[in-house]
């Protein structure tokens, strides 16, 4: 019996140090990016900039290792050129999107509840050929993730507008047009395209304005996380 309990608290010993020995690393996952423990990721999180820059932070699912937690991460610093529309695009991030019953170009009819379980894309765009380039971009997101991801893309222009433009230019979304009012009353975001990532749970991970190939990287880092949920 003394023996049992000598064993127990060895093992629960071992188990207790093993346990305190567990580090947690914050990775940037950008070519070159840093390792950082945690002292050093709060430091790079609490750092202040002047007011003509901006910072973001978007954290990817953790990594659990036999004696380490590796948390992936993107870091970006925002110039005073990009700096109004990013602080007002991000006043919806963490809450829940603002969806409507909406009605696709075919006549079919989406809700919340056709778009919750799934992460969701929604880009709210117009017609205007300075956009071709990033719709070429948002469709290899629809091409790679297909049915595990909503891609809902809403403007305000008529249906026999968007009709009009789809016959020249592919864009795998499913399209629906929406009073212009719901876009500067609700979603009150700046710049054409922008795009709302919002996981499972409708809440908005992150808001993008533009989609070019220099930072579709975000646009899949978040997804995958988002599918891990």
């Amino acid at each position: 019996m003394k023996k049992n309990i000598q064993l127990l608290f060895i093992v629960f010993c071992f188990g207790f140090f093993n346990m305190k020995a567990q580090e947690v690393f914050y990775q940037n996952i950008m070519p070159n990016g840093a390792l950082l423990n945690e002292q050093e990721f709060e430091n790079l999180s609490n750092k202040v900039f002047d007011n003509d820059k901006y910072k973001k932070i978007i954290l990817g699912k953790s990594i659990h290792k036999k004696d380490s937690t590796i948390i992936p991460y993107l870091y970006f610093v925002y110039s005073k050129n990009n700096i109004a529309n990013i602080k007002f695009n991000h006043h919806l991030i963490g809450k829940p999107f603002p969806f409507l019953n909406y009605k696709t170009i075919d006549g079919n009819k989406i809700g919340i509840s056709d778009l919750l379980g799934k992460p969701t894309i929604i880009t709210i765009w117009y017609n205007n050929t300075s956009i071709i380039n990033e719709i070429v971009e948002l469709n290899k997101l629809a091409l790679k993730y297909g049915d595990k991801v909503n891609f809902l893309a809403l403007t305000y222009e008529s249906n026999n507008s968007i009709k009009k433009f789809l016959e020249t230019t592919h864009f795998n979304f499913i399209h629906s047009s929406v009073n212009k009012t719901y876009f500067e009353n609700t979603l009150k975001f700046h710049g054409y395209p922008t795009t709302f990532i919002i996981g499972r749970n409708g809440f908005v991970k992150d808001v993008e304005t533009h989609c070019f190939i220099e930072n579709i990287n975000i646009y899949e880092f978040i997804l995958e996380s988002l599918l891990e949920d």
